[in-house]
């Protein structure tokens, strides 16, 4: 099971495992990432230049919690002020 991106115009990208989202989840929490623990918690958020800068300004990361960061970014690049969903993949009609 994964989960993928979506904005109001649709499909944007695939964006981690359940594994990797939980991984990312709990790295947020202990280092206390506002922005990306209310993204995690709701599911959606509106991408603004704080959290884009947020996510860029990690350091530290796992190797996988970085691939599902980078993932996230690449993702949102160019995306600014959209809502960008988390949505479970298996119900993905791709």
């Amino acid at each position: 099971m994964s989960y993928d991106l979506y904005d109001t115009n649709g499909y944007v990208a695939p964006l981690a495992t359940v594994g990797g989202l939980r991984q990312l989840r709990q790295f947020a929490d202990r280092r206390n990432l506002y922005n990306l623990q209310g993204f995690l918690e709701k599911g959606a958020a509106l991408i603004t230049e704080i959290f884009i800068r947020e996510l860029e300004d990690i350091k530290g990361a796992s190797k996988e919690v970085q691939a599902t960061i980078d993932n996230l970014l690449n993702a949102l690049k160019g995306k600014a002020e959209l809502a960008v969903f988390v949505v479970d993949g298996v119900h993905n009609e791709k």
